[in-house]
């Protein structure tokens, strides 16, 4: 989504929004704070001394292993830097550079969240979750309260109809906002037991959805686990992954054909990708790891959320 009147980046700072940039630059996208493909397209720079087949590691690796040998999915881990496996530090690419100027464009606001261009009205959405509010910003900077209450949304989506999703903390629940303001919901338990505080979400261009599922809302936990979760375009919801300790932001590659997903753990500060099969949209059990630098993962906890797209325009909110 490039070119977009100077609104390529946007970045909640907790008190405020700013710009960074604008238009079509050069360059494909980066995810969740890195590159789109976990450090560098087939065959990158991973470590000092990566292969275009990912079979040499970084310094000192090996085809199997190694500490920062790079190709599509990371760096070279038991199943080879190929088709990805456990993830070394890798190379750490800024989102932000070479897009320009950052420059605030609204402020105020008590903690900003999930932007999310909605294309059909030319504006950006965005949730500020302590005041239970979706805004919308007409560029360059006249912000409107779109949803109020937003059941103190954090992650937003606009699906393939156009309609705004969103992941909502106190509602516990994925819901749509239809055309006319009325609100459904899309979903909000797993096997009976309700979602802990959905917190990101993002919408695959036939319809199906991802989103996280942290404890982050501060809401009892029935499910005894925190788990990213997929519904179908017919609204069948299924469990991509439990294994996550605190599944937060989350994206899919240009080509949709993988899902990125952070764990904001300290312990475990890592970005996972899961294969989606194209029939099904169904995500894989084949996944792979990219883990974050440290100083990467402590500059993560400021950005935690952050959008894909096609060329260099990705969007990301924080709280500071």
């Amino acid at each position: 989504m490039g070119g977009r009147s100077g609104f390529s980046i946007l970045l909640g700072l907790g008190l405020g929004l700013v710009s960074c940039g604008g238009g079509d630059g050069a360059g494909d996208s980066n995810a969740t704070g890195g590159t789109a493909s976990g450090g560098a397209p087939a065959g990158g720079t991973g470590g000092t001394g990566s292969s275009p087949s990912g079979g040499a590691g970084g310094s000192g690796g090996t085809a199997t292993g190694g500490a920062g040998g790079a190709a599509t999915g990371g760096v070279a881990g038991s199943a080879g830097g190929a088709s990805g496996g456990n993830a070394g530090t890798g190379a750490w690419v800024d989102p932000i550079a070479g897009v320009g100027q950052v420059a605030k464009v609204a402020g105020g606001f008590s903690f900003t969240e999930g932007p999310a261009w909605f294309s059909a009205h030319g504006k950006l959405l965005f949730s500020d979750i302590p005041a239970n509010r979706i805004y919308a910003l007409t560029p360059p900077s006249n912000v409107t309260v779109h949803r109020e209450p937003s059941g103190n949304s954090n992650g937003l989506a606009v699906d393939p109809a156009g309609l705004l999703v969103a992941a909502e903390h106190s509602g516990r629940r994925i819901s749509r906002t239809a055309a006319n303001g009325g609100v459904t919901t899309v979903a909000d338990a797993w096997q009976g037991k309700k979602l802990n505080s959905p917190n990101d979400v993002i919408a695959r261009s036939d319809g199906t959805l991802y989103f996280t599922d942290p404890p982050y809302g501060g809401n009892p936990n029935e499910l005894g686990f925190q788990g990213v979760f997929r519904v179908s375009p017919a609204r069948a919801l299924s469990l991509v992954t439990q294994d996550m300790f605190r599944p937060n932001g989350i994206a899919l590659s240009p080509d949709e054909k993988t899902l990125y997903v952070a764990n904001s753990d300290p312990a475990k500060a890592i970005w996972m990708a899961f294969d989606i099969q194209a029939a099904t949209s169904s995500s894989s059990r084949r996944r792979r790891e990219r883990r974050v630098p440290e100083s990467v993962a402590d500059s993560r906890r400021s950005r935690p959320a952050s959008t894909v797209e096609s060329r260099s325009s990705a969007r990301c909110t924080g709280s500071r």
